[in-house]
């Protein structure tokens, strides 16, 4: 018998844990990571509503559904973006799994029309690389996918210095003469060290971004070998620091922070990511995610000059794109007609 677990009930947080433990995850259903976007988001979420679907006390599937409120629109989504969609456990049969995907999406519906939801906003996570196609389509929602750019780190170390950039290599060795790098890991974490990147955030923003325990729970996150922060340095001042997710067999670019002071018109973040791939290759991961791709507007996606260099730059590791599968449904068809025309109107005017 089908039961469900929510996040208000004693037992949740145990399941999510057991699921994540005996599946192959990425980092963006770890409830860490779960615990990070609620606080960073606490001004628009109203409601956790996140469930565990078990069958003879088993966590079948489990699903990240926060409530939002943004713009005045009540939807599920986290910061107007993406949710992590519905995950299922590695060992259902073909025939079950369709069973508990269906129950799953009819719970989601169910809760949507209680609350009122006006859209849902889900993205298939690319890893562990089970999906072959959009199934969010067969649910209703329509195809609003973009592309991501990831580094098989499978591949032998000389051919992957051999797929960069031609100019990256000479930006990569150049530095390595004149800077040194440093990995914090979970052998050697140093919350001194976790501050300095902190400060370096905000230096680097020019203002506060989020609060401190944003910050805790990435350094959390590291303690638990979820996490990484490989920094550039130069007589023991940190120039450049990023930081990356990791679970299981995948590996995430996350964020970087570096002093503007000392990076204007330099080139240090070629050397930091390249450090990573020599890095997390040598720790056994085999998929390294630099991030979204973006080369022109479109219907579901609409980024700025900044985001498409960005996108350039990311593709000069030597990485593959691969689609990211995201869908979005509208269960409130005016809602829809609204955002579609304005759309429309943004790209007239």
């Amino acid at each position: 018998m089908i039961q469900f677990i929510f996040s208000h009930e004693n037992a949740f947080e145990n399941y999510w844990v057991q699921f994540t433990s005996h599946n192959d995850v990425s980092w963006r259903y770890l409830p860490k990571w779960q615990e990070f976007l609620l606080i960073n988001s606490e001004k628009t979420i109203t409601k956790n509503l996140s469930f565990v679907i078990m069958r003879e006390n088993k966590p079948l599937a489990l699903c990240l559904l926060l409530l939002e409120t943004y713009l005045s629109k009540t939807q599920f989504s986290v910061k107007n973006s993406y949710l992590s969609s519905p995950i299922f456990a590695d060992n259902l049969q073909s025939k079950e799994k369709k069973e508990v995907e269906k129950i799953c999406f009819s719970k989601i519906n169910e809760l949507a029309a209680i609350h009122k939801v006006g859209k849902i906003m889900f993205e298939i996570d690319f890893f562990p690389k089970k999906d072959t196609f959009n199934y969010l389509v067969k649910y209703d929602y329509i195809d609003s996918s973009i592309n991501t750019n990831i580094v098989n780190l499978n591949t032998k170390i000389e051919e992957l210095w051999r797929k960069l950039r031609k100019s990256y290599r000479s930006i990569i060795k150049s530095n390595q003469k004149k800077y040194k790098i440093f990995i914090m890991n979970s052998q050697n974490a140093d919350k001194r060290i976790h501050e300095i990147y902190r400060e370096l955030h905000h230096k680097a923003a020019g203002r506060r971004t989020r609060n401190q325990t944003t910050f805790d729970i990435e350094y959390q996150m590291l303690q638990n070998n979820n996490a990484s922060l490989i920094c550039l340095m130069k007589d023991d001042v940190y120039i450049t620091m990023s930081y990356f997710y990791h679970n299981g067999k995948s590996v995430y670019y996350g964020s970087s922070a570096d002093d503007p002071l000392l990076t204007n018109n330099i080139s240090y973040e070629h050397s930091i990511i390249w450090a990573a791939i020599e890095y997390f290759k040598r720790e056994g991961f085999q998929w390294f995610e630099l991030g979204w791709q973006h080369f022109s507007w479109q219907l579901f996606d609409h980024p700025s000059k900044k985001e498409i260099d960005i996108s350039f730059f990311k593709r000069g590791f030597g990485g593959d794109t691969f689609p990211l599968f995201r869908g979005i449904k509208y269960c409130n068809r005016n809602l829809m007609a609204k955002e579609l025309n304005q759309t429309i109107h943004s790209v007239q005017t």
